[in-house]
């Protein structure tokens, strides 16, 4: 979002109004693309969500109660309880500040993909919550007023009558059309690398046919052997006899193992065999070419969709499908139970949200950021403990808590997750679960 002084002195000014007699009641984040600050004023509650994506900052105003994502992690917990004092935009900058009981002072920067959040006490800065951006670390609470004017283009919102539902509307349209952005790059990537990979399969095909079509025929390797079988010594390993099919001498190997007949009883079943080999070739090579039509198609209907509806149907992979599955995600196998894992977020969320059943379970990692993983549900069959103690493992292993010696799990059945609208990837909100304390461990059960 671009933001501008103006539209940050209408945030504060806004911001003023509505948070007079409020204090804070939670910080927290989810992840380090995510932060939230809760403030409470009796039964009303009001909330500002930071979302970073694609290099921006969106910024959320929450009138009404939310959930916390999960997993989270409390910030700033000197603010506790702390009740609003103030709140100002700075001079000629895209920034803001909260001012609350104990001297403590919260700065917002609104500067897109360097925005921040920053906790001042007694001017002294004692917290920020990115700590990538290390020039952060060394502001003073005096840098944020500026004496020269800032210029920026005019921002849409400036002048909207509802500020902060003109925000809802316009992060929900912009965070839209950067998930579809992003939805149609993946899809158009997920396309080449197909396309590239059969490309290829039918180079070496082909050449592979070619060296069989160049190379003397076995049978026929197989018919001099036994037209010339008391030329040929015990023990040999190669001979040097007529070619009559092509009228010159060919130089042929043996295996020394064996007797003459023999060796053109193997020539005669390597034929048989490459007979087959060709077969399976020209097969591969054709169900490559309309599979590469099929893509050409589709890469063209591609670019042109204008919506993720259009762009879904290219999702729509047959879910009982061993190989789709095996392809898209790590798989794993406990007394029975299938157990699918996740590979990074977008792919968290296709396992979860497409390729799980309600009844599946699902595991998760607490607190730290991780892979979904779950385990296929059998009709009538329980979850065995055996079973949801390696699947918690697993989920262990694959998180940011795999270095650990014992790491928290959460488990659910998957009907109890959810994905909210306009939420990051990979990130889902769960209901009734239960935890389960294991160490970090994928075992031998991979394949």
């Amino acid at each position: 979002m671009n933001y501008t002084v103006k539209l940050v002195e209408r945030i504060s000014t806004e911001l003023k109004h509505k948070l007079y007699g409020y204090a804070v009641n939670e910080v927290f984040s989810s992840g380090k693309n995510e932060f939230y600050l809760n403030f409470v004023k009796g039964e009303n509650e009001f909330g500002i969500k930071l979302l970073w994506a694609s290099r921006k900052c969106f910024v959320f105003f929450l009138e009404e109660k939310f959930d916390k994502p999960i997993p989270y992690r409390n910030e700033f917990i000197q603010l506790d309880d702390a009740k609003i004092l103030s709140i100002r935009s700075h001079r000629n900058n895209r920034s803001l500040q909260i001012e609350l009981e104990n001297d403590l002072i919260i700065v917002i920067k609104f500067y897109n993909g360097l925005s921040n959040v920053l906790l001042f006490k007694d001017s002294t800065l004692v917290d920020h919550f990115r700590k990538s951006i290390e020039n952060d670390a060394q502001l003073l609470l005096k840098d944020f007023d500026q004496n020269e004017n800032f210029q920026s283009q005019e921002n849409e919102l400036e002048k909207a009558d509802d500020l902060f539902q003109a925000f809802q509307l316009y992060n929900r349209r912009t965070l839209s059309k950067l998930a579809f952005d992003e939805m149609k790059a993946n899809l158009l990537h997920q396309n080449q690398s197909e396309l590239k990979r059969l490309k290829q399969l039918v180079s070496k095909s082909t050449i592979a046919l070619k060296q069989i079509s160049e190379a003397v025929p076995f049978d026929e390797i197989g018919n001099i052997l036994m037209a010339n079988l008391d030329k040929i010594k015990p023990k040999e390993s190669q001979i040097e006899l007529f070619d009559f099919y092509r009228d010159k001498n060919i130089l042929i190997k043996l295996k020394n193992e064996l007797n003459a007949a023999q060796n053109a009883e193997y020539y005669y079943k390597k034929s048989k065999n490459q007979h087959a080999e060709i077969e399976q070739l020209n097969e591969r090579i054709k169900k490559a070419d309309i599979r590469i039509e099929q893509l050409q198609k589709d890469h063209q209907l591609i670019e042109q969709a204008e919506s993720q509806k259009e762009l879904k149907i290219f999702y729509m992979l047959k879910p009982e499908s061993k190989t789709i599955k095996s392809e898209l995600f790590k798989e794993f196998e406990c007394d029975g139970f299938k157990i699918l894992v996740g590979k990074n977020a977008a792919n968290n969320d296709l396992l979860t949200m497409k390729y799980s059943h309600k009844n599946d379970l699902w595991l998760h990692a607490k607190g730290v950021s991780g892979s979904h993983v779950v385990v296929k549900h059998i009709s009538g069959k329980p979850f065995p403990k055996k079973v949801i103690d390696h699947a918690a493992s697993i989920a262990a292993y694959y998180s940011k808590s795999k270095g650990s010696a014992f790491v928290p799990v959460v488990f659910v059945e998957r009907k109890y997750v959810r994905k909210p609208k306009g939420a990051q990837p990979g990130a889902v909100i769960v209901e009734k679960e239960e935890i389960v304390l294991v160490k970090p461990n994928i075992s031998l059960f991979i394949f």
